[in-house]
């Protein structure tokens, strides 16, 4: 009868404990303190074991980097030369721009010869009509 008591008390015992609020380690104030962790981190840096650099400095010099490399790379973009390939392509796209503007600019032209070539037709139908003689123009035909 003894055992099945003993039992019957270390469950409830074990049901007691987890209700009942366990008790922690208190933190060492002065441990805790951030003047002692800096105190600590800096000899611990005397003897080497830690670097011992602001994550402000350690930031800065991080993208410092990074810019330096960015910078390098779009150097090297800049200087690289084209490749045999490249160089043709470039010079068979200037030699279609070169021709697009010829041909922009000569029906430019043609355009006005033919508006001038009209509007010296017309002029010289309005002079016939209101009765005046013709004037000279570069096309020479009306003789007065």
């Amino acid at each position: 009868a003894d055992g099945s008591g003993d039992s019957a008390h270390q469950t409830n015992v074990q049901s007691e404990d987890v209700e009942l609020i366990k008790p922690r380690k208190l933190q060492n104030p002065v441990k805790s303190s951030r003047s002692h962790q800096e105190l600590h981190r800096e000899l611990l840096s005397r003897r080497g074991c830690v670097e011992m650099k602001p994550e402000l400095q350690r930031v800065l010099e991080s993208r410092k980097r990074e810019q330096l490399i960015r910078q390098r790379k779009q150097e090297d973009d800049a200087h690289r030369k084209m490749s045999p390939l490249e160089a043709e392509l470039r010079k068979r796209h200037d030699k279609l721009d070169e021709v697009r503007h010829l041909r922009r600019s000569d029906a430019e032209v043609t355009g006005l010869g033919a508006r001038c070539k009209l509007s010296y037709e017309v002029l010289s139908k309005t002079q016939r009509l209101a009765g005046k003689p013709p004037m000279l123009g570069n096309h020479g035909n009306h003789v007065t």
